[in-house]
């Protein structure tokens, strides 16, 4: 088993971030962002996806397949934050919201 400590740590600050997201997320309504939000959960799960193939040897079935689905979720979690900031550039604030 190899943990590399910078993984970790990154791991760590990611779950923070989530975390303190899904208590504002309760009391700030942001609108159209359910995109965004989808992104955030993959890019941390491709963090957890890092920390776990550190438990596994280099060369072994788990490690590549692993490696394989962190990759997967950070393609995954790009090609989402580049439709939610699509979203909300080109669409704006909802007429309803925008009168408050």
């Amino acid at each position: 088993m190899e943990f590399q400590e910078s993984e970790i740590v990154t791991l760590a600050v990611s779950l923070a971030l989530v975390g303190s997201l899904g208590f504002l997320r309760k009391i700030i309504h942001l609108p159209r962002m359910p995109v965004i939000y989808a992104a955030m959960f993959t890019f941390l799960g491709g963090h957890l996806f890092t920390v776990v193939e550190g438990a596994f040897p280099a060369k072994s079935l788990g490690y590549a397949s692993f490696n394989l689905l962190e990759h997967i979720c950070y393609a995954v979690s790009g090609v989402l934050f580049a439709v939610g900031c699509w979203t909300l550039a080109t669409l704006g604030e909802p007429e309803e919201d925008a009168q408050l």
